[in-house]
């Protein structure tokens, strides 16, 4: 089986990336460009290939990006719990052409909770660690046909909120582990005729308690955990993530959290403010509670799959973690 295939319709670019010293930060971007000519036609497994192209300077256009960083960022920092600092790790502004599934109209299909899937970059802003409100004009440059790819954006904030791990009598002093979060904002670049600004606000009063103890086969012997919370003030989420992690401790005492199954979490729509999680899961211990609201407007609504393709072109999402509970 051929790995690239031009006669059935695979099309391979070739794009020559350039520095660019914008205001106030550097982008790169494809300015040149051209589409592979194969010999032998076909890319096979551990046969040599010989690619020729002529470049050419890609299409462009002027974009402007107006990003409101220092209001994600307070959503960002909000994640924490009381008495808890959020630490800024990485920040992200780039814009990607994605392949329309539906040939030419715009719409795109991506996995709600891990997009994951081919965008060639258009331009990616080199950003530092501020969180100051900022606007650049980049040249814009896309080799892709627009009949099937389109640009998007993507910006995202990204942090580590730390817990620590109760002390025992061989680790009397731990040291914390962290719960990566993100603020998340993406759509179709036509968004950016105006500045970007968050749309939905992060979740409150997040709580975890006990309820009666059940058993049930399969299920547990036990006391479920309850999550609750109190909905965004601004903003309806389409649907939340709901995640338990215990705080356990390593052979080096430091803090590790343990993700309590299900693994990838509870989906659940955006009407939701609570959820259970079974005792079959759950031993003593210290508990932390992680929900991450989503905004994801041309989706399905309460879709509660979290392996589904659906399609949408906006998205945003933040989180918001509980303080600690002894179970």
């Amino acid at each position: 089986m051929a790995l690239i295939s031009p006669g059935e319709g695979d099309v391979t670019f070739i794009s020559q990336l350039a520095d660019i010293a914008g205001t106030p930060y550097h982008y790169g971007t494809p300015v040149k460009s051209c589409v592979g000519q194969f010999d032998p036609a076909d890319m096979s497994n551990g046969v040599a290939e010989t690619i020729t192209c002529s470049m050419t300077a890609s299409p462009s256009s002027d974009l402007t990006v107006n990003w409101a960083r220092s209001q994600f960022d307070a959503l960002g920092q909000a994640a924490a719990p009381a008495g808890v600092a959020a630490t800024l790790t990485s920040e992200n502004f780039y814009v990607t052409a994605l392949r329309d599934e539906t040939s030419g109209a715009a719409a795109f299909k991506y996995q709600a909770n891990s997009l994951n899937l081919i965008r060639p970059t258009l331009a990616s802003l080199v950003l530092d660690t501020a969180v100051t409100d900022f606007s650049e004009t980049m040249t814009l440059s896309n080799p892709y046909p627009s009949n099937h790819w389109s640009p998007w954006y993507f910006s995202s904030l990204n942090y580590n909120v730390p817990f620590t791990a109760p002390a025992t009598g061989s680790c009397p002093a731990p040291t914390p582990g962290n719960i990566a979060t993100t603020v998340r904002r993406e759509g179709p670049v036509s968004e950016l005729s105006s500045q970007v600004v968050p749309t939905l606000g992060v979740v409150s009063g997040v709580t975890l308690s006990k309820l009666d103890p059940i058993n049930v086969a399969g299920v547990g012997n036990g006391a479920p955990i309850q999550v609750s919370w109190t909905a965004p003030a601004v903003g309806t989420p389409t649907s939340y993530r709901v995640l338990v992690y215990k705080l356990n401790l390593n052979a080096s005492c430091q803090t590790t959290l343990t993700l309590i199954a299900p693994g990838q979490g509870q989906i659940l729509p955006g009407t939701s403010t609570s959820a259970i999680f079974r005792p079959q899961n759950l031993t003593a211990g210290s508990y932390v509670a992680a929900i991450r609201a989503l905004w994801l407007p041309d989706e399905a609504p309460n879709l509660t799959r979290p392996t589904q393709f659906v399609t949408s072109t906006r998205h945003e999402s933040n989180w918001k973690i509980s303080s600690p509970f002894a179970y």
